[in-house]
């Protein structure tokens, strides 16, 4: 009797996924806004059942299965994100945040059982490959590939435990615990709203230039699949939270400290910080193309990584001169201090505050 119930389950899961596959692949396929999907290979620890954004645009080429560029397997899924997707409609969502021009979005978010959120210590890994034929940010634009951010009810209820936030408007200061953040730079570590709503905060500098990270330059940054590791522990604990990051195989960032702003339970609901990830867009026109693939977490890392490999990454210290603005002799250094000449040529805040620690140096 166990054996064919067994046989039972695996004859569902197969029909299942060659369904899926059939399914996904047709012509014109499109993803619908709060889609549930199936990701069709493995995922590790988490679920491969993932939720579409609710703001995704009802366009055949904002999220596809692809066979053309993968980085391992059979799949990988392929974003684009064009000029006006802003939304499904135009009465709301995106389209409606007229003050952040070119706003939209192509995001597909993980879901974890039981709650809402990632919590305590994992590894995760991904690759990213962006084409040749998509734009890349200019001036003050930017787009997020992908976050780790926690939902509107964990915002609305720890506001008061982050500085600089304003009574009776949450969600002017919303928590991204970490971003992966592409400028007209380069791809970078950020985050907000887990101490400070301005983490640029003159109290917080010191504190988040040790975040904000360059993790790969601009210049490299097509035509190549780039293989990103994560090990993170989250917890609103300052002696235990913790972020590291690799980049084919180079160590990026080492961050010690709180990694949520407040570990609250709401409605049963343990809350953490859910990990999104697509194209998502503002203050820029251009079309962004982005492949996902080896989309992966674990408990430790040689559950997501082979021996060797973990070797390699765990052996790794970051250099001083790897940081951003440390060392005022560094190549960082001189380059943004060249770009603080003509502010008007770059409008992104990240230069303002930036240049104001140079100025005070």
């Amino acid at each position: 009797m166990k054996k064919l119930i067994f046989f039972l389950i695996i004859t569902l899961l197969f029909a299942n996924n060659s369904y899926a596959k059939k399914k996904y692949f047709k012509e014109n396929y499109i993803f619908k806004p709060d889609q549930k999907i199936k990701w069709l290979e493995d995922a590790g620890t988490w679920s491969r059942n993932w939720d579409v954004h609710g703001w995704q645009s009802n366009s055949p080429w904002a999220l596809q299965y692809s066979k053309d560029i993968v980085r391992d397997g059979e799949y990988s899924l392929r974003f684009e994100k064009r000029k006006d997707d802003c939304g499904p409609n135009k009465n709301k969502g995106d389209c409606i945040r007229t003050s952040a021009k070119w706003i939209g979005r192509s995001e597909v978010s993980i879901p974890v059982p039981n709650q809402f959120g990632e919590l305590g210590s994992h590894w995760y890994s991904w690759s990213i490959y962006i084409p040749e034929e998509s734009d890349l940010p200019t001036f003050s634009g930017f787009v997020i590939m992908g976050q780790f951010k926690t939902h509107t009810k964990h915002i609305k209820a720890t506001r008061k435990h982050v500085k600089g936030s304003i009574k009776g408007r949450p969600l002017d200061c919303p928590e991204l615990n970490l971003k992966f953040y592409l400028i007209s730079e380069g791809l970078f570590s950020d985050r907000q709203g887990v101490t400070h709503c301005n983490p640029w905060e003159k109290n917080n500098k010191s504190l988040h230039n040790k975040f904000f990270q360059k993790l790969i330059d601009i210049d490299d940054i097509k035509g190549k699949w780039h293989d990103i590791v994560v090990n993170a522990n989250w917890t609103d604990k300052e002696d235990k939270g913790f972020i590291k990051i690799w980049v084919n195989g180079e160590q990026k960032l080492d961050f010690y400290g709180k990694t949520l702003s407040k570990m609250k339970t709401i409605n049963g609901w343990r809350q953490g910080a859910l990990f999104r990830f697509g194209a998502y867009s503002q203050k820029w026109p251009g079309k962004t193309i982005v492949y996902y693939d080896s989309i992966s977490r674990a408990k430790n890392c040689k559950k997501l990584l082979d021996e060797n490999q973990c070797q390699k990454l765990t052996s790794q210290t970051i250099k001083e001169d790897k940081k951003l603005v440390t060392n005022g002799n560094s190549k960082e250094f001189v380059t943004l201090s060249e770009k603080c000449k003509s502010l008007t040529k770059y409008g992104n805040n990240w230069y303002y505050n930036k240049c104001d620690e140079l100025n005070s140096k």
